[in-house]
Order: structure tokens, then C-alpha cells, then sequence
């Protein structure tokens, strides 16, 4: 049996996004096809940063590769996110995976990538390629709270309406460690979500925005990126506008410490983060300070 791996071809990708929706969303009772949800990742202008496996001609696998640029404050690391793994469930347990991860990792040389990071509930598979657990991620759960929020402070817009170039200035200065974002990427919609709202004081108090998915009257909220005085104003319109919240934190992160230190929240820590060192620098990467927010994940 002889597997290769190789990018997708145009006229293939039909064939991909129909059994990747198949695998992640369908079978979940999910709506909206992954192409909608990561045009960023799913597309025919990065069909190069889709993997396939082929056996006898046939597509027997596929592994998407996102390639962003992490900012610090003293460079810019090269990195590369690895997500949507499939295999056809008729030749699960032959090596297809395997092939797969040994491809990325060529891939990702290639492409001088500094690092990879990738999301799993399955570490024990990744680890024996070199792969490594190192997650700062919280997650909690509440009920909505807010009986005072004001309409008129803050307001919630679709993400899709909002000037995102407004919001990257914002995050520049604010967030000193961050994924940069291209247009493309504010226009995922992560996986439950329906839609993306953003929300935007109404103050001179200074710029502040913070990115919330919602599924019915349900919330998932993804990042605070304000100043310190915003952040009541912000959280109030937040917890008035769903019943339900699904709230992503980060240990270390001011805002999450902010809201569990109001009561508002119980953390549970996450394990889901695996990092991958490539280049000869990435032995000094800080992946114990490193967080990929969710709303940046494949």
C-alpha cells in the first residue's frame, strides 16, 4: 500500500469540503459549511494549504494548514496552524494519519514556518511525532446576569459590518502578543456560531471592542480587547444581550482575572493546545506565555 500526499487540485476541493462538512458538521447537526465558516483556510486561493491523501487514486485523507505571522514586541514569528483532519473511515488505522502529520511537517519546513500549533482532544497521537501540550486556555459557563446595561453606551453590530481596520489598530496597541489578522480572517465564524457580533462603546473614554458568536440566545464570547475602565460597560451590553454564555479565557489575562475576581465566573483550565518547534530558534519560544485565541483557531 502506497500512500501519497500532495496539495489539493482545483477541481478536488468539492469533494473535500463535502466530506470534511460531513465529518465535522453534519454528523454534529451543525449548520453553515466549513468553506462559509473559514474562508481564510477553505478556499481555492489556499487550495496549496490543503493536504490530500491518495491511495489507488483515491482521496483517502486531508489536513489543512493555516500560515499567519504571531506578533511580539521584540519579532514576528513565522507559525502555521494544523486543523480539519480526515480520514475516510474505511482506511482508518492503515497510516493514513500518520502520512499526513509526517507531510505537514515537511510542509512546514518548507514553508520556513517557525512553530506549529493545533487543537486535539487525542494528544497521545500528536506527541509521538514531536508534538507538545502547552495550554494557557480557560473556559466557563454562566447565565446572563445584567439587569442594568444601558442601550445607548455600547453598541452590537455584526462583525461583518464593522471596519476591521479600526479594530487591528486597536489590538495593536492594546494586545502586545497577538495572531496578526488579515480582512479575511474577521470573516470566520467559528465553530458553533451562527454570527460574529461586535461590541463597541459609545465613549471618549477611550478604543475598545470586544467579539462575541452567537447560536440563538446563546453567547460565545472570544476577546476583550479594551482598556480596563471599558470593560463593565462592555461586559453589561454582552450579558443583557444573551441568556447563555460560553466565556473563553486566558490564565494571566487581566480581563479573565477581572472577572473572576467579580464572582462572575468559575475557570476550568483547558489541555487542548499542542505546540510543534521547526525552526533552530523556536527552542526559545515562550510557549508557556503563548495563547492562540479562539477566534484566530482552525
Amino acid at each position: 500500500m502506497k500512500i501519497s500526499i500532495r496539495s489539493c487540485e482545483p477541481t478536488e476541493l468539492p469533494f473535500i469540503i463535502e466530506s470534511i462538512d460531513r465529518e465535522f458538521i453534519l454528523s454534529k447537526d451543525r449548520k453553515i459549511s466549513l468553506r462559509c465558516r473559514f474562508p481564510n483556510v477553505i478556499s481555492q486561493q489556499n487550495i496549496n494549504q490543503i493536504q490530500v491523501a491518495v491511495l489507488d487514486g483515491f482521496i483517502c485523507g486531508v489536513v489543512a494548514v493555516k500560515l499567519f505571522d504571531y506578533c511580539t514586541p521584540k519579532c514576528i514569528w513565522r507559525g502555521a496552524m494544523i486543523g480539519m483532519v480526515w480520514v475516510t473511515p474505511q482506511y482508518r488505522g492503515m497510516g493514513v494519519g500518520k502520512e499526513l502529520i509526517s507531510a505537514v511537517d515537511a510542509y512546514l519546513h518548507e514553508n520556513e514556518c517557525d512553530f506549529g500549533v493545533l487543537w486535539t482532544g487525542n494528544p497521545v497521537f500528536y506527541e509521538k511525532y514531536g508534538w507538545f501540550i502547552r495550554d494557557k486556555s480557560l473556559y466557563a459557563e454562566i447565565n446572563s446576569i445584567c439587569t442594568s446595561y444601558k442601550t445607548e453606551e455600547v453598541i452590537c453590530r455584526s462583525l461583518d459590518l464593522i471596519e476591521v481596520t479600526h479594530l487591528e489598530k486597536i489590538r495593536s496597541l492594546i494586545e502586545p502578543l497577538r495572531v496578526e489578522r488579515r480582512l479575511l480572517d474577521y470573516q470566520v465564524k467559528p465553530i458553533p456560531v451562527a454570527d460574529v457580533n461586535c461590541f463597541l462603546p459609545l465613549t471618549n473614554e477611550g478604543d475598545g471592542y470586544a467579539l462575541v458568536g452567537g447560536m440563538d440566545k446563546c453567547g460565545f464570547f472570544y476577546e476583550m480587547v479594551a482598556s480596563p475602565n471599558l470593560w463593565d460597560m462592555i461586559w453589561g451590553a454582552i450579558t443583557a444581550h444573551y441568556e447563555k454564555l460560553i466565556i473563553n479565557g486566558r490564565e494571566g489575562d487581566p480581563f479573565s482575572k477581572w472577572l473572576s475576581d467579580k464572582k462572575q465566573v468559575i475557570w476550568q483550565r483547558q489541555q487542548m493546545t499542542m505546540w510543534y518547534r521547526i525552526s533552530p530558534r523556536a527552542n526559545a519560544l515562550p510557549h508557556e506565555s503563548w495563547h492562540i485565541p479562539y477566534f484566530d483557531r482552525i
